[in-house]
């Protein structure tokens, strides 16, 4: 059985595996779903230095505190950029990566370099730190704001990884439909 990690987006949290994870423990495999600081149940933690590099540390932290390798790792929207920068920074630990409706960055880009110029991004009235969240009612979930430094660039992950996406969902996500990368 394989050892999966799943990484959320930008505002929601850990919660959004929440019918995934138990799915995936019934069928015999090893989940971890951590939140990722200033997000969901950790946005008490919510600061102006948390960046990119403070995700990727959340999830490296995880699996070095659990010894885990041979890993899947899943990143949904901006948790395409924490599994990134991940696998370049561990790539021994990573056997894979699954973009599951997120974005796919090559080397040196940023989550605002891969939406479409006509995009904007606001930010929360007397922060300017902090990047508005995309209404996200229709989700199901709470809103709040995310640390804009976290849309800094990523690294590069070497290797095999999977980008799995049956429509467009968000502009500047990765390609559709399922197909690997190389």
């Amino acid at each position: 059985m394989a050892t999966f990690v799943l990484v959320h987006g930008s505002w929601a949290g850990s919660v959004v595996w929440r019918e995934l994870a138990p799915r995936l423990r019934k069928a015999g495999h090893e989940v971890y779903a951590p939140t990722l600081t200033g997000i969901g149940a950790r946005k008490h933690l919510l600061n102006r230095e948390i960046d990119l590099d403070t995700h990727i540390q959340d999830v490296i932290g995880v699996m070095n505190d659990a010894d885990l390798s041979d890993i899947v790792l899943v990143g949904n929207s901006y948790g395409g950029m924490v599994i990134t920068g991940v696998a370049d920074r561990v790539p021994k630990k990573v056997a894979s990566l699954v973009y599951l409706d997120a974005f796919v960055p090559e080397n040196g880009q940023s989550c605002i370099s891969l939406l479409p110029s006509e995009a904007h991004l606001a930010t929360v009235p007397g922060e300017d730190w902090l990047v508005a969240p995309i209404p996200s009612a229709s989700f199901g979930f709470k809103e709040h704001a995310a640390p804009a430094r976290h849309l800094d660039p990523a690294g590069t992950a070497n290797g095999r990884h999977w980008s799995c996406q049956t429509e467009d969902v968000c502009p500047g996500h990765g390609a559709r439909a399922l197909h690997p990368i190389l």
